[in-house]
């Protein structure tokens, strides 16, 4: 594929991805119109990405492996309610195996990741300014502000998907700002996911050697694996899962997750063949209901194999990141759905989980910091 393609798609990914950030301004989604020609746009540009793909990739298919098999044998479901859902995880899987052959795919990441933080912070100072409309929230006695968006989690969303990047390709300054305004602003936004989140990458960065010995590996698998099972638990039976640990602990889970597990459940409607092969549209604040609704019960163990086999294999080559990465990823699954075709965190995590190499520049014993 030739570096101009490359680049045409690596330009349409971030315009898409700008796109998502604006189309989630409270201001606009209120506008049925405008909301929809947004969407419209930004899924113009997604497919513009894989008709480029389609016209360019018939003499890689040994190397688009993910992408041409996803494509293929996925196909059915583009003509179920799952077909922005196929569009979304094909176009992930082509933009990661694309961007791999790109010669500055450093560059592609730190400036998306610098743009987007502008802009989800001028929305942020704009709304409190009074410019834009500010949504607030009370919950449990305390007041939430969406910061102009129409979730407060959103606004920590893009905040950390900006310091995932720095995070991976080392830029101290950048990745230590991120901190500061997902702490200090932790009391007005009230997003315990990303603080948390941020946190458990922070301890990765500050000491990476930890994560190398063998407990804090064995540990690092068992909580995923722990995650990952609990995901899909709580994606097959929200209300029983809630009100069992609820019993044990006493703590009303469902207030402590914000009503989650009665969200959920509010999609957990399913037929018998849609709870096998997918087909359905999804709803929930859950990357389990996500996979479980689009994409059924049939796929996940392939799913999560691929995962683990290249984890596992990266682990061995390389260094524990990517294994951080991934508890990171599937812990924020359980309350938000991190994966969007014109997703950043979703294309750097695909892109350093299934096609990172010893060459890549993203690893944390190859790369130092930077400013």
């Amino acid at each position: 594929m030739k570096s101009s393609y490359i680049n045409t798609m690596q330009r349409l990914f971030a315009g898409a991805y700008i796109l998502l950030i604006i189309s989630t301004i409270a201001q606009i989604k209120s506008n049925a119109l405008l909301s929809d020609a947004i969407f419209a746009v930004r899924a113009g540009a997604l497919i513009l990405i894989l008709l480029i793909w389609i016209t360019n990739t018939s003499q890689h298919l040994r190397a688009e492996k993910y992408s041409f098999i996803f494509f293929v044998v996925f196909a059915p479901y583009a003509l179920t309610e799952a077909r922005m859902a196929y569009l979304d995880v094909l176009i992930i899987l082509i933009m990661a195996s694309t961007i791999r052959k790109s010669q500055d795919s450093t560059h592609f990441f730190i400036s998306l990741a610098n743009i987007s933080l502008a802009i989800a912070l001028t929305i942020a100072i704009l709304a409190w300014a009074s410019i834009l409309p500010q949504i607030i929230f009370e919950w449990k006695d305390r007041v939430k502000y969406s910061m102009g968006y129409t979730n407060p989690n959103t606004f920590f969303y893009y905040i950390f998907s900006s310091a995932f990047v720095f995070f991976v390709f080392r830029r101290k300054i950048a990745f230590l700002f991120c901190g500061v305004l997902i702490i200090t602003l932790y009391s007005t936004v009230g997003s315990r996911t990303f603080l948390i989140a941020y946190i458990l990458l922070f301890a990765a960065w500050i000491n990476p050697k930890v994560f190398q010995k063998s407990p804090i590996m064995m540990g690092l698998w068992l909580w995923l694996t722990l995650v990952i099972v609990f995901g899909f638990a709580t994606a097959l039976y929200p209300l029983q899962l809630s009100i069992a640990l609820s019993s044990l602990t006493g703590i009303d889970f469902n207030e402590l997750t914000s009503s989650r597990f009665e969200v959920i459940n509010d999609t957990a409607n399913r037929s018998l063949i849609e709870l096998i092969i997918g087909g359905k549209q999804n709803y929930g604040d859950s990357l389990y209901v996500y996979i479980l609704n689009d994409f059924g019960l049939i796929w996940i163990p392939l799913f999560f194999f691929i995962i683990y086999k290249s984890i596992k294999s990266l682990t061995k080559k390389q260094d524990p990141t990517t294994l951080v990465l991934a508890c990171i990823y599937f812990t924020i699954g359980l309350a938000e759905v991190p994966f969007d075709g014109s997703s950043l965190v979703a294309l750097l995590f695909i892109l350093s989980t299934l096609y990172n190499t010893n060459q890549q520049k993203s690893s944390v014993q190859q790369t130092p910091l930077r400013a």
